[in-house]
């Protein structure tokens, strides 16, 4: 996710990481397992999810699928991924955001 993460600008998409085992009340964004990523859109799940460990270009490939027709410049500044320690941090960066928010969550056991 980092290396993706740098191919596109904040001004395009936020990509983030949170830990949902830690954080426990994130579990409900969870599709059946870990890895989970989703997307979130004005402070809400939007359309495209996935579940399990993916290569980077599945992943640019969802990015692209994602941000397609958010009338976001293109790429000028490098992104960088999110790391979220808390169920705070996540909900002001998914509530806060202009652009689309994806989202992996994940597990540290």
């Amino acid at each position: 996710m980092v290396n993706v993460a740098a191919n596109y600008s904040d001004d395009q998409v936020l990509i983030a990481t949170v830990d949902a085992y830690v954080n426990s009340e994130l579990k409900e964004y969870l599709l059946g397992g870990y890895p989970t990523v989703r997307t979130f859109s004005k402070g809400k799940v939007g359309g495209e999810s996935f579940v399990g460990s993916k290569d980077e270009g599945f992943i640019t490939a969802f990015i692209d699928r994602t941000i397609k027709g958010n009338n976001a410049s293109p790429a000028v500044a490098r992104g960088k991924l999110h790391e979220l320690k808390t169920t705070a941090e996540f909900e002001n960066l998914v509530k806060n955001s202009q652009v689309p928010v994806m989202v992996k969550f994940s597990a540290s056991w």
